[in-house]
């Protein structure tokens, strides 16, 4: 949802980023009765994004699978970068730095 915004040139990446890393903040300073999810997200160095495209391929179904891990890659958390995103005119930096 948020490459999509930005792709369409709604607002940057990076904001939209600090957006929601508040918006998850805030959850967590409402002390959720399980906050394990929301530290996750805002404290893993990565996250596991699922592989549409291989599973499309292979024709690999989620529910039948065996080894469910197998079709999951880990990405960088962009929520934990410690240094600026460059924005999409790529010679500029947003001034929002996203650090916990």
């Amino acid at each position: 949802m948020i490459s999509s915004l930005a792709a369409a040139s709604l607002c940057t990446e990076t904001h939209l980023l600090g957006q929601l890393r508040e918006w998850l903040q805030q959850r967590s300073a409402e002390a959720p009765a399980d906050p394990s999810a929301i530290h996750y997200l805002l404290n893993s160095p990565q996250l596991y994004a699922k592989n549409n495209f291989l599973c499309s391929l292979r024709a690999l179904n989620e529910n039948t699978l065996d080894d469910l891990e197998s079709i999951y890659h880990p990405i960088p958390n962009p929520l934990v970068l410690s240094h600026p995103l460059k924005t999409e005119n790529n010679d500029a930096y947003d001034t929002y730095v996203l650090t916990h």
